[in-house]
């Protein structure tokens, strides 16, 4: 890329420049897959889970983005989540309102 102008104006498009390589950055990161263990304290595993994968019913995977993925171990009543980095915290906040003990 050529950039041409004076000092200042070429000074303001590298700042731009810049502040898009930036954005385009983070926001990939959200974009990462990961993959977590979460440990209920009250509820099953396996309702949890079948709840998870009636709310992410994968509307995603229509648009090309895969949904996130929810598995039961129903021994040591854990479960698996695969997802984006950007929607983990938005999943663990609803496991943790999940997590309730019976008649609270």
């Amino acid at each position: 890329m050529v950039i041409m102008g004076f000092g200042d104006q070429i000074a303001g498009m590298v700042g731009t420049l810049q502040a898009m390589d930036a954005a385009a950055a983070a926001g990939a990161q959200d974009q990462i897959e990961v993959t977590e263990f979460i440990e209920l304290q009250n509820a099953d595993a396996i309702k949890v889970t079948a709840m998870l994968n009636s709310v992410y019913a994968k509307p995603e995977e229509s648009a090309g983005l895969p949904g996130p993925k929810f598995i039961a171990d129903s021994r040591a009543n854990l479960i698996l989540i695969s997802t984006r980095a950007g929607k983990l915290a938005g999943i663990k906040k609803l496991i943790a309102a999940l997590d309730v003990k019976k008649g609270a």
